[in-house]
């Protein structure tokens, strides 16, 4: 089942409920629309929900946001930091989700750290907000495991729904005071950055070399590497130990299956290449001669 955004998801779950007002902020963008995004706007006005999309988090949207006198704010992949006059407002205060086991796992980069540093599980955590990024005290979590295969989007469109349905599933406990926030413990780490771009360094260790891929594959920008003018850019691979299979160095092509999917030598086995694109494009009936045993990658 493939996710497409958790504000719709959470929209339609507050509209639903009669003891609940609503009005929901949102910043939505371009790239929304390329990965695919469903529209939270777009829900809110089918649903009649009053809906804000402003540029900045100023005085006059926050004075707006006074004036509606919001009891509790709730925070859902909301890309921009929270000011302290906002959360200053609620009553109940604020609180947010986030797809990392927290203090672990701060940053807005946590999802493709997990699969880069090969975590077996990931962690969503709800947790109240302060003046410090993913710092505030953690509320409740769910744990569910990372596939071997999925790819960096893949499981941040799960981890998005996973924390849609914490939330809602901790909301009543949430707002009747049952759910307690435990403080965090330790600095932690933070996760603030991640390469957009990815050249493939053959010399690596293949576990890495086939996270790599897996974090930058479609819709992002794919793992890439070049071979005689060209650049191959990687959208799923997977690194194996064989036996019988060598090379005299790394980056060399040791086979070529009947399908076009081949085998690139790396310092500790290979990387089987089994989705790729070429730019400048190569026609079928060439990719022969660029694809062969004993090619070498640069």
């Amino acid at each position: 089942m493939l996710f497409r955004s958790v504000g719709p998801d959470l929209v339609e779950y507050f509209r639903g409920r009669e003891d609940i007002e609503l009005m929901v902020f949102t910043q939505e963008t371009a790239r929304d629309k390329i990965y695919g995004y469903r529209s939270t706007e777009a829900a809110c006005a089918r649903l009649q929900v009053r809906c804000l999309n402003p540029n900045r988090l100023d005085d006059v949207f926050i004075q707006t946001v006074r004036g509606f006198g919001p009891e509790l704010i709730v925070s859902a992949y909301y890309p921009k930091i929270f000011p302290a006059k906002l959360l200053e407002i609620p009553r109940l205060g604020a609180v947010n989700v986030h797809p990392g086991n927290l203090p672990n796992y701060r940053g807005r980069f946590a999802i493709p750290w997990t699969i880069l540093n090969g975590e077996q599980q990931v962690t969503v955590s709800m947790h109240y907000l302060d003046d410090k990024v993913d710092a505030g005290d953690v509320l409740v979590t769910a744990s569910f495991p990372v596939l071997p295969d999925e790819t960096g989007f893949q499981l941040y469109l799960r981890a998005m729904h996973e924390a849609g349905k914490l939330l809602m599933a901790s909301f009543d406990d949430l707002i009747s005071g049952r759910l307690k926030g435990v403080p965090q413990i330790g600095y932690g780490s933070y996760f603030t950055h991640l390469e957009p771009r990815c050249h493939v360094i053959w010399q690596n260790d293949g576990r890495s070399i086939e996270r790599q891929v897996r974090v930058h594959a479609k819709p992002y920008l794919p793992a890439f590497c070049y071979l005689l003018n060209h650049c191959f850019y990687i959208n799923r691979a997977t690194f194996s130990q064989p036996s019988g299979v060598s090379a005299r160095s790394v980056g060399v092509i040791v086979q070529v299956e009947q399908d076009g999917r081949f085998s690139v030598s790396c310092s500790n086995g290979v990387i089987r290449v089994e989705d790729f694109d070429v730019y400048p494009a190569i026609d079928d009936s060439s990719l022969g001669e660029y694809i062969r045993v004993g090619a070498r990658f640069e």
